[in-house]
């Protein structure tokens, strides 16, 4: 039973690859998942997941401000090369996000 839920969870769950690099040179990263929602590239993950990238476009809007651990770069893999997630729709209260994958990943 546990092989079939796996084996059709799998075809539309992806992992997620967060990076950051500070100030001090220091890289970091984190993973979670994402799922696809539809053909059109759609997908829902968590916004806890994006705690750093929040972080970072405040540092960029605010550079005088004083935080010692400031973010200089910061990215996203989405479980294949030459993606990126367009159209954001952050629901914090939820710890969700939803956004569109271009291109799109179809689930299998």
């Amino acid at each position: 039973m546990f092989a079939k839920a796996y084996k059709i969870a799998s075809s539309f769950t992806k992992p997620v690859v967060v990076l950051t690099r500070k100030e001090d040179a220091r890289v970091g990263a984190s993973c979670g998942v994402f799922i696809i929602l539809n053909r059109e590239g759609w997908i829902i993950t968590v916004a806890h997941l994006w705690q750093s990238y929040f972080l970072f476009k405040n540092q960029q809007a605010n550079p005088s401000s004083n935080g010692t651990q400031i973010i200089t770069n910061h990215s996203f893999w989405w479980g294949k090369d030459g993606v990126t997630l367009k159209d954001i729709h952050p629901f914090p209260d939820y710890d969700l996000v939803i956004g569109r994958l271009e291109p799109s990943i179809p689930p299998k």
